[in-house]
């Protein structure tokens, strides 16, 4: 089964290693689901990775070691594989950076 995943369940994951942290660690042992997300996802969250890091309680080298397992378990989609749903996607999404989100589910 495919899950989109979107930002802010990686920033969850990042800021607690809590519940969210703990779908992506319970998915590499079971592969019941397929994350994807857009391609843009890692670049948005590595643009504020230090910002993450002033906000969790986490060490810089745990944060680390968490986004790169958490890069593992999501497969980035291209725009230009799911682009014919965006003028939909922008009717549905409650918010429009959801777009890309919407039109990729």
């Amino acid at each position: 089964m495919f899950v989109v995943v979107d930002t802010n369940r990686i920033y969850a994951s990042l800021l607690s290693k809590g519940k969210a942290f703990e779908v992506f660690r319970l998915n590499s042992l079971s592969n019941k689901f397929r994350f994807v997300s857009p391609e843009f996802i890692f670049f948005e969250v590595g643009k504020n990775f230090d910002d993450i890091v002033l906000r969790s309680k986490l060490s810089k080298e745990e944060l680390s070691e968490m986004f790169s397992f958490i890069k593992e378990q999501v497969a980035t989609v291209s725009f230009e594989n799911f682009n014919t749903h965006a003028s939909e996607s922008e009717r549905l999404a409650p918010h429009s950076k959801d777009i890309q989100f919407f039109a990729l589910a």
